[in-house]
């Protein structure tokens, strides 16, 4: 639909719906939010009972991940519900019920929120290959290597504790994963080569722009090395990473990187 809308135009677009319905659409609201919640871990549901959500990396369930969730449900008898952060939320759970699950998971080793970097809790990642026709390279199985590699050199920044970068790939130009709105988005741009784009919002409510392009895999996170090192030394108190990057620009970043290309 995005390039349907590219190519018309919203008001063309617009009169189109507007004649399959049969009837004016109102104009937009402006719509305004303060946080993007995972909701990860334990919470009240409002009715007595609780939800607990799980984080499943880049929303793949497999292996013991699949075991400890088969056994939750079918013991306790719960509702299962996917989130957009790829999550799943276990939901209708009586309070009495909360350590037993927990202990499940430990059981089958499933990381428990809490226990997960937050680079690596706040990524996205679409199937790419082998599984979607579409895909021109990889993302998915590659996402957790090169997410730990960031968190790495988070970890040698000291920037693991602040408000992390998300960071989201995707193994084409569609952008499944949503990197167009992400702090750092990667997007597969041809075999093992990604673009790279910064200066999106926390809450997915900004576009970012294109720093890198035909970037390796394997360059991914050194690439980004200079970038995170100014943030560390230039930001404002309490900025995120987007922000910083978008205030700068992509020219000024990639003059203040040496990274002209």
């Amino acid at each position: 639909m995005k390039y349907l809308v590219e190519s018309w135009g919203i008001e063309r677009f617009k009169a189109e719906i507007e004649r399959y319905v049969g009837y004016a659409l109102p104009e937009p609201r402006p719509l305004t939010w303060l946080s993007a919640d995972d909701h990860l871990g334990w919470h009240e549901q409002g009715d007595g009972r609780l939800f607990f959500g799980l984080f499943v990396e880049n929303g793949r369930v497999r292996d013991h991940l699949r075991a400890a969730i088969r056994e939750v449900v079918q013991r306790f008898g719960l509702e299962v519900r996917p989130t957009p952060q790829q999550n799943i939320l276990f939901v209708n759970i009586q309070p009495a019920d909360r350590s037993a699950i927990e202990a499940i998971f430990r059981q089958y080793d499933v990381a428990l929120p809490g226990t997960i970097p937050l680079v690596v809790q706040n990524a996205l990642a679409c199937p790419a290959l082998p599984t979607c026709g579409l895909a021109i390279t990889e993302s998915e199985r590659v996402m957790p290597q090169v997410i730990r590699d960031m968190n790495a050199l988070l970890d040698r920044l000291g920037l693991h504790d602040g408000p992390v970068p998300h960071v989201r790939m995707t193994g084409c130009p569609n952008g499944c994963a949503r990197p167009y709105t992400a702090e750092i988005g990667l997007v597969g741009r041809s075999l093992n080569a990604y673009t790279i784009y910064l200066g999106g919002s926390p809450l997915g409510t900004r576009l970012g722009e294109v720093y890198l392009d035909n970037v390796k895999r394997e360059e991914i996170v050194a690439r980004l090395e200079p970038i995170l090192l100014l943030y560390q030394r230039e930001r404002n108190p309490g900025e995120s990473f987007g922000d910083f990057c978008h205030r700068l620009g992509s020219a000024t970043l990639q003059h203040l990187a040496g990274q002209n290309e």
